[in-house]
């Protein structure tokens, strides 16, 4: 396989709710001209509801945004209320043809891989430009598509 990268991709494991959580704080080190891609999961509400208002709070005061695609249900269009106030802009793709079971965020140079539906969930973050401006080059295709 060729590749561009002139290093190897550095690749750590989160585990447990106290990795993911861990994994969504190295999402505020970007700069506000940043923004995080995440194939999404509305289950990082439900199962981190008491970290993740404070960590919304973060991000919007670091002034980070997100581009969000969910699987099309009524429970995931209900963000849509809050994407302005979450600086969010959310689209979405048929849950018949986009049945997400893990969130991806893409941010910086890393790839997040978060498994909130496991016993004991976790996250692999991949770190490598080349993976994560190919993860990126995907993402915006399917945002093209998604509604």
């Amino acid at each position: 396989m060729d590749s561009k990268s002139s290093f190897k991709p550095n690749i750590r494991l989160y585990e447990g709710r106290a990795g993911v959580m861990e994994v969504y704080n190295l999402t505020l080190d970007l700069s506000k001209e940043d923004e995080i891609l995440i194939y999404g999961t509305k289950s990082v509400e439900t199962n981190y509801q008491d970290f993740i208002s404070e960590y919304l709070k973060n991000r919007v005061k670091k002034k980070i945004k997100v581009k969000a695609i969910l699987p099309d249900t009524p429970e995931n269009r209900e963000v849509l209320n809050r994407d302005k106030d979450e600086l969010r802009q959310t689209r979405f793709l048929p849950v018949n043809q986009f049945k997400q079971k893990t969130e991806v965020n893409i941010f910086g140079h890393s790839i997040a891989y978060i498994a909130h539906s496991e016993k004991e969930p976790f996250a692999t973050v991949i770190e490598n430009p080349t993976l994560a401006e190919e993860e990126k080059s995907r993402f915006n295709l399917l945002w093209q598509i998604a509604k």
